[in-house]
Parts: C-alpha cells; structure tokens; sequence
C-alpha cells in the first residue's frame, strides 16, 4: 500500500500583510504621540488644576478617557497584526531553510501569553525569525540589535506605565506626583519600541519576499 504523502505548503510572502501592519501600527505611533504630549501637557499644568472649574475639568477627562479608548483599540489591532505577522514569517522560515533549533510557528506567538517566558522567548523568536531570514553573518547580527533594543523600550514603558498609575492612585488625580513625570515617559519608550518593531519587520518581509521571489525562480 503506497503511503500517502503531503507536499510542504508553500512560503507566503509576508509583504502585503506588512502593508497593513504599517498603517495599523503607525495609527498607534500617531496616538501614543498624541498620548505623549497630552500627558506631559497634563505634568505642566497639574498644579494649576485646583483651581480649575468643574466644565474644564471635566472637558479634560472626557479627553484623556477617549484618548485611552482609541489608544487600547490600537494597541488590540497592533497586537493582532503583529501575531499574524511573526507566525507567518516564522513558519516561512521552517519553509525556506527548515525547523532546525527554530521554535515552532504557533509558539513564536504563544509565548506572549506564558507567564515567566513572556519576559525572555518572544525577542528570542523574533532573532530565530531574523537569522532565518538573514543567516547569522557579522552584518546580520549587527543590524539584529535592533530586536533587543524593541524589547528593553516595550518593558521599560510598562514598568514606567505601571508605576506611574500607582503613584496617582496614590496622590490623587488631581495632585502632582512623580507620577505625572514618568507617565509621558511611558509613551515616549512606547513610541520608540513600535518604530523599532516595524523597521525590524520590515526588513525581514522585506527579506522574505526576495527569498520567496528567488525559490520560485526557475535555476
């Protein structure tokens, strides 16, 4: 009885999808900008705001609540994209050059969600995705910095984020606290990791595309 075998499915150039992870992250980097400048804008002003009547305060509140919505809704939409986008390129890479030492496809994304391993594995998935594509040459591993540098700005504005929150609930929306200073900061990290976060993608569907381009060309 003949075995029944499958063909490898093809690579998927991650090109097109790279186009609407651009507009949907660069969506967010305009309102984390926004977000920036609204909350250092808030630090400047916040011990005037004693003395404010309520309609300001309250046209304010209304602001930064909306401000937040739109911002959440982004970072869902980024957070979407950019899982589509690190299975496919990585299972492109198991197509392309094989599974050897490689995490699988599914857990590339999946280790965003382990507890403990959330800290250390996806940066280390998005480097076996880099070499894949790249190899491991002195260029490759030079321009691959660029992947740690995302990940230390993406935990540092959430450490920052975090702590500032505290120190507000703490003193009080309305008093000035260490908080104030360190929430734009929050969002000036966040700023920086999302424009790192695509210039890295974008080299590697970059990458990808010309590869994909050469294996479909007959030798």
């Amino acid at each position: 009885m003949a075995l029944d075998t499958q063909a490898i499915p093809a690579p998927v150039d991650p090109w097109p999808l790279y186009g609407w992870m651009r507009i949907i992250m660069g969506c967010a980097i305009v309102v984390l900008t926004w977000m920036f400048a609204l909350t250092t804008g808030i630090a400047l002003v916040k011990a005037e705001m004693p003395t404010w009547g309520y309609e300001r305060i309250n046209t304010l509140a209304l602001v930064i609540s909306y401000s937040q919505l739109l911002n959440v809704a982004l970072f869902i939409a980024s957070l979407v994209v950019s899982a589509r986008m690190t299975y496919r390129t990585m299972s492109n890479v198991h197509k392309l050059k094989g599974a050897d030492g490689q995490s699988a496809a599914a857990w590339s994304v999946a280790w965003y969600a382990v507890p403990g391993a959330n800290l250390i594995m996806p940066p280390r998935a998005v480097h076996q995705i880099w070499t894949g594509t790249f190899g491991d040459g002195e260029d490759a591993k030079r321009r691959a910095n660029a992947i740690w540098q995302w990940w230390v700005c993406g935990l540092i504005s959430i450490a920052l984020h975090q702590i500032s929150l505290r120190l507000i609930i703490q003193s009080g929306p309305i008093a000035p606290s260490l908080g104030d200073a360190l929430n734009p900061l929050s969002y000036a990290f966040a700023i920086a990791g999302t424009v790192l976060f695509l210039g890295i993608f974008r080299r590697v569907a970059r990458g990808q595309n010309l590869l994909i381009a050469r294996a479909a060309t007959p030798s």
